[in-house]
């Protein structure tokens, strides 16, 4: 009985997709036409001969560094089986953050300060203390706001002086 319940739980799992070809592909080999992409815009001409080109700093965006900012957890869609996975991921992002609270506090009550530096925090609270900030999707970092820590009396982990950074021309 149980092993049939198996062979029947592996056959629905196939049968939903999971793993197959991207939906693009199979629309387009069902006769349907494949999705197409519109092209990016094509660059900005280059400035006339004699005019020094002004360099722009790229625009960054930040966000806190909050449950949903991790690499997993997300695309999967909803069900019976992609919610349990999807709120797995969130769950452990979850602990991971709620886990900066204690080293931070701990630091603020023998410092009399919390880390006054990114570098200081990396070293003093996230590798002293073996923490494990979830993996981020490529182009974004974790940057560690100093003046916004400076203003709190106790770390919150629902509004973190740790914030998420990327690149906005990248999003």
């Amino acid at each position: 009985m149980r092993r049939e319940s198996r062979v029947l739980v592996t056959i629905v799992v196939l049968l939903a997709g999971c793993g197959g070809r991207p939906a693009a592909e199979r629309g387009a080999s069902q006769g349907q036409p494949a999705v197409k992409r519109a092209p990016s815009p094509p660059p900005p001409p280059p400035p006339p001969a004699g005019e020094s080109k002004t360099v722009q700093p790229k625009p960054v965006e930040r966000k806190a560094a909050t449950v949903g900012v991790g690499r997993k957890g997300h695309g999967y869609g909803t069900g019976p089986i992609a919610t349990p996975v999807a709120s797995y991921f969130r769950t452990k992002e979850r602990l991971a953050f709620m886990q900066v609270a204690q080293p931070m506090n701990m630091y603020h009550a023998l410092n009399g300060h919390f880390p006054k530096t990114h570098e200081e925090f990396m070293e003093e609270v996230i590798r002293k203390n073996h923490l494990k900030l979830p993996e981020l999707p490529a182009g974004k970092r974790y940057v560690y706001d100093a003046e916004k820590a400076a203003k709190m009396s106790q770390y919150d982990p629902n509004d973190p002086p740790l914030m998420v950074e990327w690149d906005a021309e990248s999003e």
